[in-house]
């Protein structure tokens, strides 16, 4: 007696709803265990964090289910939707994520660690050849006129290695982004991507907290620059930190703790990035593509027998 539409739209929030349930027990159970451990407090920000995410994983759900709906409708054995579903499900979860990776991985290039470490000798000798070979002398006089030139060349040294280095790491930023970003042809790379935008973590946290402690260090050298400005008993030619360090040509006074800066906030009260993007784009997708799965199942319910 039940009308196609009725029928369909009570099958769909029958089983939504169960799966919703389920979700939100799981949820609270995680939320109270973290509670209990001293996780992050429950302020407005982790509040709106919880509420974006628990309602993108609705849509996810949402769509898994339509999508069963219109296999069982299209299908007179249960059994035969059920593997069609199960090779579908394992397409979209691992196949296309990995297929991504692997094709990203072939069709762009980051150096390894040997090659980065190559680059940087390169740069050095070619920068020492740029400078005349007063610049590589040492007499252990700090005051020595060809010292300042040292200065200049090392400090060149530092900056061209950095350079090389930040190359290297935002090659690498820049694979994993486009893996994240052919993985969102799937929900489940979708879903996981947006989480991760939502909560400033994965590669989207990692470049930031990148940027954050490149701002560090460079403040960092400015503190020290600058305490070396202090000592009345030293040429003031700070150049570089690590192997380059001749003696007695920047400070050694004794620097308090205390005015050493601190790197600041570089995670939230909550424990997470203070940088996060509301996952808007990801949401209208996730919409049009329900609506989409909702058409065909239910053109599907009014074609076959969805008993």
């Amino acid at each position: 007696p039940l009308s196609r539409f009725k029928l369909f739209f009570g099958k769909y929030f029958g089983v939504l709803i169960v799966l919703i349930i389920a979700l939100f027990l799981g949820v609270l159970t995680n939320l109270l265990t973290l509670s209990i451990l001293g996780g992050p407090p429950m302020n407005v920000e982790v509040i709106e964090i919880i509420a974006w995410a628990l309602f993108l994983s609705v849509l996810s759900i949402s769509l898994f289910l339509l999508l069963g709906l219109a296999l069982s409708a299209m299908t007179a054995n249960s059994a035969v939707s059920l593997v069609v579903l199960l090779i579908l499900w394992i397409f979209v979860i691992a196949v296309v994520p990995g297929l991504s990776r692997l094709v990203i991985v072939q069709v762009t290039e980051i150096p390894g660690s040997e090659e980065v470490a190559a680059e940087q000798e390169r740069v050095e000798e070619e920068t020492k050849r740029s400078f005349p070979q007063e610049a590589g002398v040492w007499m252990n006089r700090p005051f020595a006129e060809n010292v300042p030139l040292r200065a200049r060349m090392f400090r060149t040294i530092t900056e061209e290695q950095q350079k090389v280095r930040d190359n290297a790491t935002n090659a690498q930023i820049n694979q994993a982004s486009l893996v994240n970003l052919f993985s969102g042809i799937s929900p489940s790379g979708l879903l996981a991507g947006s989480l991760e935008s939502l909560c400033g973590t994965g590669i989207i946290g990692f470049s930031q907290f990148m940027e954050t402690a490149e701002r560090y260090r460079r403040q960092l050298i400015s503190f020290v620059v600058e305490r070396d400005q202090l000592d009345p008993d030293t040429p003031h030619l700070i150049y570089t930190t690590g192997r380059y360090i001749d003696r007695g040509t920047f400070s050694r006074r004794e620097v308090p703790l205390d005015s050493i800066p601190r790197p600041g906030s570089l995670w939230s009260a909550s424990g997470l990035s203070p940088k996060r993007e509301w996952p808007t784009w990801q949401l209208v997708i996730f919409i049009l593509l329900n609506l989409q799965m909702a058409m065909i199942a239910f053109i599907a319910f009014s074609r076959y027998d969805p008993r």
